[in-house]
């Protein structure tokens, strides 16, 4: 098995054509464009050795309350997780990405992390919740085909 690598890079790296984004733009409609918005932002990607990707994390550092969920997040700085694919069942890659996730959290002095998954992706709920993640709201989205997404939150104790 080759090894995988979780490396940072720009969007602007990534080609969309990638097989690997091709969920991602069947589920999301707007996928493409919002690449393209994205082309000078960081994002993390796990690759192996003859560069074929397995993994991305797009992560942003945010601000004050987070309105679009129902009942809100309180205003806090969070790390919100916008955009996360990990294909690596069995492989303990999805425990991996989640350590980045909270380091980058401790590096950044985030106050807490968020991140919104659809309630198709079952397993990956179980991972955020095993590692300490709540269901804690409804995130208000138009453009879903039948899906429900649930936001998710992870708070630091002592702070909420």
């Amino acid at each position: 098995m080759a090894s995988r690598q979780l490396r940072l890079t720009k969007f602007r790296d990534l080609r969309l054509s990638d097989p690997f984004f091709d969920s991602l733009k069947c589920g999301y409609v707007d996928f493409a464009d919002w690449f393209a918005r994205k082309a000078d932002a960081d994002v993390y990607v796990v690759e192996d050795d003859a560069a074929v990707l397995s993994g991305m994390i797009y992560l942003k550092p945010e601000q004050g309350a987070v309105s679009d969920v129902t009942p809100p997040l309180a205003d806090l700085k969070w790390l919100k997780v916008g955009t996360l694919k990990i294909e690596g069942r069995g492989t303990k890659l999805g425990e991996r990405v989640l350590k980045k996730i909270f380091d980058t959290a401790i590096d950044e002095n985030m106050d807490g992390i968020y991140v919104t998954i659809f309630d198709v992706h079952e397993d990956l709920i179980r991972l955020f919740e095993r590692y300490g993640f709540q269901r804690v709201g409804i995130k208000s989205w138009p453009r879903l085909f039948g899906q429900r997404p649930a936001g998710f939150k992870w708070i630091p104790a002592g702070l909420c």
